[in-house]
């Protein structure tokens, strides 16, 4: 764990907070960028959209 001083946020804190804001844009340039015919699995934007379009679905197995 990281001490900080009263008053001051941490670092790692902060890089995920401007990551987490970011993370729809990295999605989609995975989606352009690392698709491939070879590829074994879906970029990892292409596997969130997927997720995300099963969320509202009601399956006997999800």
């Amino acid at each position: 764990m990281i001490e900080t001083r009263p008053g001051r946020a941490r670092a790692p804190t902060r890089a995920r907070s401007a990551t987490a804001d970011r993370l729809p844009l990295l999605r989609q340039l995975s989606v352009r960028d690392q698709v491939s015919l070879f590829a074994s699995h879906p970029p990892a934007g292409l596997r969130h959209q997927m997720l995300a379009a099963r969320r509202g679905r009601t399956h006997g197995w999800c």
